[in-house]
């Protein structure tokens, strides 16, 4: 069907590099397709019980989404909690109440049971300075640290609210497809024509 694919018959060993259709058993996820990388003689001397080990195949925009997007939401939270828990204590300190110090835990708390705003207005109670900065700085922790089903489109609201410049957006986002690789992910070329052949 191309250079890259060909389709073999059901009576054919199963080898590594194959490609496979991974059925949903229960119906609640969809089929999908993987690379068997179970090794040729593990799999001839029945050393691995008749269990394959596989990579799940993604198209790229499902891995910016169900991975990149995730580990760039890591990356990012590690990098402004500290900032924003300083820059809150600082303006708690300066209110002259004897307040206990805000951590990463007790500020992820507080966003669970409060809005960034009504947080906002509680912290520039005594000192409205930098107040739309704070105020934006917490709705992009939230983004990071609360909201489900994080993916690319959050994670472009969390860099516009943290001031991220949109050359450094873009040039994150050209690293995706700037190499054949990733760290535990590989492209595949032809991946249409793969798919179309798989679920055929």
């Amino acid at each position: 069907m191309s250079k890259y694919f060909k389709e073999t018959s059901d009576s054919e060993e199963i080898m590594q590099g194959d490609i496979i259709r991974a059925k949903s058993q229960d119906f609640s996820t969809q089929d999908h397709l993987g690379v068997i990388i179970t090794a040729d003689c593990d799999i001839f001397q029945k050393k691995s019980n008749d269990t394959l080990t596989y990579l799940k195949i993604l198209h790229l925009e499902d891995y910016v989404n169900e991975a990149w997007a995730i580990k760039q939401q890591k990356k990012m939270r590690e990098k402004q909690e500290n900032p924003i828990c300083e820059q809150i204590n600082a303006k708690l300190r300066k209110s002259g109440k004897d307040l206990s110090p805000i951590t990463h835990e007790s500020l992820k708390e507080w966003l669970k049971h409060h809005e960034p705003e009504k947080i906002t207005e509680k912290i520039c109670e005594h000192d409205g300075h930098n107040k739309e900065e704070i105020l934006e700085k917490l709705k992009g922790y939230k983004l990071l640290t609360i909201e489900e089903d994080f993916n690319l489109k959050k994670l472009q609201e969390a860099w516009d609210l943290f001031k991220v410049k949109e050359r450094k957006q873009k040039e994150e986002l050209r690293k995706i497809s700037s190499s054949g690789a990733f760290e535990d992910f590989f492209f595949c070329r032809n991946y249409q024509a793969l798919k179309n052949l798989a679920l055929s």
